[in-house]
C-alpha cells in the first residue's frame, strides 16, 4: 500500500529493521493472517515458526512472540533466519562441512555460517532491501532531477538485470514522479552505471561482516 494510498489513509510498517517497531500494527496484521487460515477444532491455535535475525535482543525477542500468541498463536517457535534460509535453499545444515548463508531481507542482511545444525558465527546489518531502494531513489534525484516513490524504486531495482541485458532503448514512465505533468527518462543510458552503483554498494555493507 505504500505510495498508493489516498490522502486520508496512512500506511503503517509494523515491522522495520527486521523487528517490531508497532507491538498493535504487528498484533491486528498477524491476527488478519490467522483469521485467513479458518482453522477448527485442534488447529482453532496453530503453532507458529517466526524469523528473526541473529542480532535481535531479548526484549525484542518477547515482543514477537507475545505479539504471535495474541494473535491466536498456539505455540510459537522462534529461528534465526539464516538457518531457515538455509533450509529452504535445500542446504544440508546438519553437515559437518561448514557453509556461509547471506540472507538480504528488507530491513536487515544476516550473514552467518552453518555445521551441525546450528549457527557457528554469524552477523546482522540493519540495511538491505528498504535501505537499497532509498539509495536509488536518491541517486535518480540527484543526478535526473526525478523524485520516485518507493514502489518505484523498488520495481527499477527487481528490473535491474534485465534492464542491462536489453539491447533496445527503453523508457521508463516513473508514475509517482513529484511533477506538474508528469516526465520521462531513457534507461538506456542509464541502467548500467545504475546496477553499477547499486553493487558497489552491496559490497560495501557485506564485506566487513564476511571478511570478520
Amino acid at each position: 500500500m505504500v505510495g498508493r494510498t489516498p490522502g486520508n489513509i496512512r500506511a503503517v510498517r509494523p515491522l522495520k529493521d527486521g523487528v517490531i517497531s508497532d507491538f498493535d500494527m504487528t498484533e491486528a496484521m498477524l491476527s488478519y493472517f490467522m483469521s485467513k487460515l479458518k482453522a477448527k477444532g485442534v488447529m482453532s491455535r496453530p503453532s507458529i515458526m517466526v524469523c528473526a535475525p541473529t542480532n535481535i535482543t531479548e526484549i525484542e525477542r518477547k515482543a514477537i512472540i507475545e505479539a504471535a500468541e495474541k494473535s491466536g498463536g498456539g505455540k510459537v517457535y522462534l529461528e534465526y533466519e539464516p538457518k531457515v534460509a538455509a533450509v529452504g535453499a535445500g542446504l544440508n545444515i546438519f553437515s559437518p562441512i561448514a557453509s556461509m548463508v547471506i540472507d538480504m531481507g528488507g530491513g536487515t542482511s544476516d550473514i552467518a555460517v552453518l555445521s551441525l545444525g546450528d549457527i557457528v558465527q554469524s552477523e546482522s546489518i540493519r540495511v538491505a532491501g528498504d535501505r537499497l531502494n532509498a539509495d536509488i531513489a536518491n541517486y535518480i534525484k540527484h543526478e535526473f532531477g526525478l523524485q520516485i516513490g518507493e514502489r518505484t524504486a523498488e520495481q527499477v531495482k527487481l528490473n535491474l538485470e534485465r534492464l542491462c541485458q536489453l539491447k533496445t532503448q527503453l523508457k521508463w514512465k516513473f508514475v509517482d514522479v513529484i511533477h506538474s505533468r508528469g516526465c520521462h527518462a531513457r534507461l538506456h543510458w542509464m541502467k548500467t552505471w545504475l546496477k553499477l552503483q547499486c553493487t558497489i554498494q552491496l559490497i560495501k555493507w557485506l564485506k566487513q561482516p564476511i571478511m570478520s
